[in-house]
């Protein structure tokens, strides 16, 4: 199989799912291409890629995945073997697919109280009462995960025994690569 085009931002939390997922998953690292993308003032550049945001997958017949939670099912579902990432019943899949969208909406607001207070965006507006309203909703839905949450035995993950695609997508804004 031809390595998969990913288009990447080597320091952004949301690229770091996919990366996070394909150590879990155990996918090799030769099955991907990764594409390192430039930050400009047009946005993230890199020949090829077409306008947008991070990650960006590639698929065989040449469309785009633009978000990081399709591009995660369509590994788990293009690299079947490895651990089971999303569950083994219909309820226990849909019942993390629940959790999976609310640890989206966690980094959803984290990243908008981010671009509301951080230096990194002094040239975007920023709103301190916006910067506020977000964490007070990335909390609300931090205690929702937690609400949500089963971990197994050890309590080392939010839904079973061993990490999971929720796994991914909440932690890695907060793991370094």
């Amino acid at each position: 199989m031809k390595a998969i085009d990913i288009y990447d931002l080597s320091w952004g939390p949301t690229p770091r799912r996919v990366w996070m997922f394909m150590k879990v998953k155990g996918i090799p690292d030769n099955a991907v291409n990764r594409i390192e993308t430039t930050p400009s003032l047009q946005g993230l550049v890199a020949d090829g890629k077409p306008p947008g945001s991070v990650p960006l997958l590639r698929l065989p017949n040449g469309e785009f995945l633009h978000q990081s939670i399709p591009i995660i099912q369509y590994l788990d579902e293009l690299f079947p073997d490895g651990p089971n990432m999303l569950g083994d019943t219909p309820a226990s899949r849909a019942r993390h697919r629940d959790l999976m969208t609310v640890a989206d909406e966690v980094m959803t607001h984290f990243g908008s109280f981010c671009h509301n207070a951080s230096p990194l965006f002094l040239h975007e507006l920023q709103e301190i009462g916006a910067a506020k309203r977000s964490m007070e909703l990335c909390e609300k839905m931090l205690g929702l995960v937690c609400e949500y949450a089963q971990p197994g035995e050890n309590g080392a993950f939010l839904d079973g025994e061993h990490p999971k695609m929720a796994d991914c997508i909440l932690f890695s804004h907060v793991a370094v690569r």
